[in-house]
């Protein structure tokens, strides 16, 4: 079985086919489409009619708030202007005329790791994507927990500080912007850099970007030791863009053990934290496993 797989991001939408051996071929991205609704299904349906007569079903993962079963879109991440309070699963099914699976991209990239990657031989687990936002996932039982109103996992939102006015969203702190800000502060410059160029310049000996790197980490544990204490998980998987960065995690240790020295002797278990396996392709795998689950199910 060969399926077509989005995985839609704030900038870019990355597609492939893959079977069930996770063998990947087609790959592609292309702009994400915000023109319109319609002209979003255009692009998806484009695709797929290069690939047609080789796959039988469509899986598509994308941020927002998603009902895993029936694909109600409440709220669609940064698609919101064109994707809201719609059911994105029957528009494409009925475009394309083949069974469909949608899920959120934190979830997709957790079913990655919980079917394939670094937490398969794991009960308990939380998976953070460090990207535009931050995306999160809880695992229970190696499943994925969606919570009451599907807000499960939506870290972005989550206020770090206990300051009235300023209730600066953990999104805007260790997402892609809150790492940017920092970088530019500490040099005293509006210039944009990219991650990978920032990363370099640490890379490179530059002291303040190093800094920038230290403050950024140090957030970052200080909100991994807060989902410790909530769901004591085994593992916490990281992804993202910048997960990639061996250096992030060599920060991201050594802020875990500041953090723990905060506690004293009451200190809370030491977050384990890994890589996501498939970075780059975990959406894609993720949106497959899920289709697969789907199927066993009777659901798309």
């Amino acid at each position: 079985m060969k399926i077509l797989c989005f995985d839609v991001g704030g900038t870019n939408t990355k597609y492939a086919v893959l079977d069930e051996e996770l063998n990947i071929t087609h790959k592609g991205r292309f702009p994400t489409i915000y023109s319109s609704l319609e002209d979003f299904i255009a692009g998806i349906e484009k695709i797929y009619e290069e690939t047609a007569g080789e796959v039988s079903g469509f899986a598509m993962s994308m941020p927002g708030v998603i009902d895993p079963v029936t694909g109600y879109v409440k709220f669609g991440g940064s698609l919101v202007s064109i994707i809201r309070d719609i059911n994105l699963k029957d528009l494409i099914k009925e475009r394309l005329g083949c069974p469909v699976s949608i899920a959120n991209d934190a979830k997709c990239a957790a079913m990655a790791e919980i079917g394939y990657g670094s937490l398969k031989d794991n009960r308990n687990a939380i998976v953070i994507t460090l990207g535009t936002g931050i995306g999160g996932c809880l695992v229970y039982n190696r499943e994925v927990v969606y919570g009451s109103h599907l807000y499960s996992g939506e870290f972005s939102f989550i206020r770090p500080g206990f300051d009235r006015d300023r209730a600066i969203p953990w999104a805007h702190r260790n997402g892609a912007a809150g790492l940017l800000a920092r970088v530019q502060e500490q040099l005293e410059t509006d210039q944009q850099f990219s991650g990978e160029e920032i990363f370099q310049m640490a890379s490179e000996g530059n002291e303040k970007v190093l800094v920038a790197l230290d403050q950024f980490t140090y957030e970052l544990a200080r909100q991994l030791y807060n989902l410790q204490c909530v769901f004591d998980p085994e593992k916490v998987a990281i992804g993202g863009g910048i997960s990639e960065q061996p250096l992030l995690f060599e920060m991201l240790e050594r802020n875990l053990e500041v953090v723990r020295g905060q506690f004293g002797r009451m200190s809370p278990p030491k977050p384990h934290v890994v890589t996501c396996q498939f970075n780059n392709d975990s959406n894609l795998i993720g949106a497959m496993y899920k289709f697969v689950q789907d199927k066993d199910k009777g659901i798309n």
